[in-house]
């Protein structure tokens, strides 16, 4: 019997430049055992109402002003909705990620309770926009440092230990999900999904990436620096 995975997409009108290539590769899954739910957080019912003309599953959110409030009670309510729903796994999708055809399967092969992919986005470093994996690995313990996982680090083919990652592409065992929500703090500048990733670490759960699994962030076709990206997710 193959796990019963719930996929939980946050989305909204912004996203609507890549809908149609995003709902391809959710039918391209190569997995049966499957839900989709997307959980719209626009601030107009359009979007909403344009995806169940498409046979897709949606629920709605009361509109926040903060992007970051959007995001996080998104995935709160799939994650809520996942553990009702007796799902084994939730898989979060962000709608700007193209998944490769085989990923659940591969995901689901590795049996840990928390597991990403590759993806890329562009950070400022040293002054200049950089083209880096949304992964991170520790660099110092002690102090709670991080460094990014380099791009020549994840090109092979391998299952590494990380420190955080994005939620583009996550796989979430319902074992963490009834342990752990996705939450924020204003005192420091950063959102859910390094939040989650603090408390796994907080928890003794550890994260691991499948570098096989590459796939395609669409929001680097529309955005070409990270401070116009940040000024999206600011409060």
């Amino acid at each position: 019997m193959q796990p019963k995975v719930l996929i939980g997409v946050p989305t909204c009108d912004w996203y609507d430049y890549c809908l149609d290539e995003f709902i391809l590769s959710l039918k391209n899954l190569d997995y049966e055992n499957k839900e989709v739910l997307f959980v719209d957080n626009s601030k107009e019912e359009q979007h909403a109402k344009d995806l169940k003309t498409r046979n897709l599953k949606v629920e709605r959110i009361p509109y926040y002003e903060s992007p970051r409030d959007r995001m996080m009670h998104s995935r709160n309510l799939v994650r809520e909705r996942a553990l009702e729903g007796g799902y084994d796994y939730l898989l979060m999708l962000d709608q700007d990620v193209i998944i490769p055809s085989n990923t659940l399967k591969q995901l689901l092969s590795h049996d840990k309770k928390v597991i990403t992919v590759i993806y890329y986005s562009i950070y400022t470093i040293e002054g200049k926009g950089s083209l880096m994996p949304v992964l991170w690995k520790e660099e110092d313990e002690s102090k709670q440092m991080m460094k990014f996982f380099t791009v020549t680090e994840v090109e092979q083919p391998q299952l590494v230990k990380a420190r955080a990652c994005g939620t583009g592409v996550l796989l979430i065992h319902r074992d963490v999900l009834e342990q752990i929500k996705f939450r924020y703090t204003f005192d420091v500048d950063t959102a859910d999904d390094m939040w989650f990733c603090h408390d796994l670490k907080q928890k003794g759960i550890q994260l691991y990436a499948d570098t096989s699994v590459k796939c395609i962030h669409k929001v680097m076709h529309r955005i070409k620096n990270r401070d116009e990206w940040k000024k999206r997710r600011k409060i």
